[in-house]
Parts: C-alpha cells; sequence; structure tokens
C-alpha cells in the first residue's frame, strides 16, 4: 500500500485553511499517535481498508473510543507511535498465514493489541485466538458495533468474541458431540461453548475471558461434561478434534 488512508477528522468552526491548515491537521494526527488512541489497519485489500476507514468515519461510538484509524505498513518497526490496536485483516489468509502475519504485526508494532476481521463462515475461527488475537470481528452488518465492543472489551484487558461466532462453532462441535455423546445425553448451549473452547485445547482463563464467566463457572461446566461423557481427563476431550 503506497499510502496511507485513515477517516477524516471531523469538521468543526475554526479549522484554519491553506498551508496553516495542513500543518494543524499533521500535528493533530501526530498528537492522536502518540496519544496511543489511533487503531491501525492492515489489509492487502484496499476495499477492506475503506470499509473499516468508513466504519470509523460514521461511528460516533468508534470515534469516542479512537482518535484516528489509519492502514499500516508491516515491518515497519515504528516503536515510537504505536496503535493501542491493529484491525488484522486475516479473510485472504490461510490459517498459516495468518500466523505469519501476527508475528510481523507483533514485531512491528510490539505494545499493540491485534483483532482479526474474520469470515463468519470460516472454519476454526476461534482457533486464531490461540495465534495471538485478542478479538475476532466477523465481517457482516454489524462490523461497527462488533468493532466498538472490541475496543471497550481489549481495553478492559479481556477477549472479545462475538456471541453468533460462538453459537457457530458450538453447532459445529455437535457433529463431534453426537458420535460420543450417550443416548438421551444433551449438552447445554454454554456446555457446548466450553467443550469447543477445551478442544482447542485453551485453559480455563482463557475461556472464561472469551465467554465473559468466571473460572469457577467454567470448571463447573467442564466436570458437567467429563461426567456426561463418561470421561475422567480434559485431556481426553482435546483429542476429540479429530475425527475417528
Amino acid at each position: 500500500m503506497d499510502e496511507d488512508r485513515h477517516w477524516p477528522n471531523q469538521p468543526h468552526a475554526g479549522r484554519v485553511g491553506g498551508a496553516a491548515g495542513i500543518s494543524n491537521e499533521m500535528q493533530s494526527a501526530a498528537q492522536d499517535k502518540r496519544s496511543g488512541r489511533w487503531i491501525g489497519i492492515w489489509s492487502p485489500n484496499p476495499v477492506v481498508i475503506n470499509l473499516l476507514c468508513l466504519a470509523f468515519a460514521r461511528s460516533q461510538r468508534l470515534h469516542e473510543l479512537a482518535t484516528r484509524a489509519e492502514s499500516i505498513r508491516l515491518d515497519c518497526h515504528s516503536h515510537l507511535l504505536h496503535p493501542f490496536l491493529v484491525v488484522l485483516d486475516t479473510l485472504p489468509l490461510t490459517l498459516e498465514g495468518t500466523a505469519a502475519s501476527i508475528r510481523r504485526v507483533m514485531a512491528s508494532f510490539p505494545q499493540s493489541k491485534l483483532v482479526g476481521l474474520v469470515d463468519p463462515r470460516g472454519e476454526d475461527i476461534i482457533a486464531l485466538l490461540r495465534l495471538g488475537l485478542s478479538g475476532l470481528v466477523p465481517v457482516s452488518a454489524d462490523i461497527e458495533a462488533d468493532l466498538a465492543s472490541a475496543i471497550s472489551t481489549i481495553r478492559e484487558g479481556s477477549v472479545w468474541v462475538p456471541e453468533p461466532v460462538l453459537l457457530e462453532h458450538a453447532r459445529r462441535v455437535q457433529s463431534v458431540i453426537d458420535r460420543h455423546l450417550a443416548p438421551h445425553t444433551v449438552l447445554s448451549a454454554r456446555e457446548a461453548q466450553v467443550l469447543d473452547s477445551v478442544m482447542w485445547g485453551r485453559s480455563n482463563k482463557e475461556i472464561a475471558s472469551i465467554l465473559a464467566i468466571t473460572e469457577r463457572t467454567v470448571k463447573y461446566h467442564v466436570s458437567n461434561i467429563l461426567s456426561k461423557l463418561g470421561l475422567e481427563r480434559r485431556t481426553e476431550l482435546v483429542r476429540w478434534r479429530e475425527p475417528t
């Protein structure tokens, strides 16, 4: 990407025109970056960059959460002016390609959090969290609301995953459950979500953050799941990822 794209500042009275106005805007941009309240966007697709910049430009809630959003280059090692958060477009990438891009972002902006822009119909979306992402934002009509929720949640130190994504993965794992579940035994929707996360090897702390519940509640659900499935150890659940 030859040029960075950023969403325009909100118009306000008294803006100075000409060279002075340009200088003031550049100073404002620099202040935004130094404040750590700006968002970086990485994507090989200019359409995606424009989509995200437009979302930030027209959403008052996003504007309150981030003073600026613009595209970034990887491997630039800009440690002084790092964004608080980087939105990484995973749509054209394989899981391996996403992992490589995450490593590049972390090398360029080691203090930034990462959110993945994902296809809600994609396989193994939740697995992206294990690569270092702090949140997942599916491309949908709710992208502005999801971005705002992701930023707010990550600022508080938690992980953000929209409920529809969790429910979709709960449905996908149901086929695996059916192969092992005893007749007339049913897992609740929450137990299915916990099972999905356990199968990916996540810890109780990670699961609690994703599902916005306590670690004690996670342990309770894991215990119930093991009991219903006639298993003794949670490590046995991890092996369920592979078809038998």
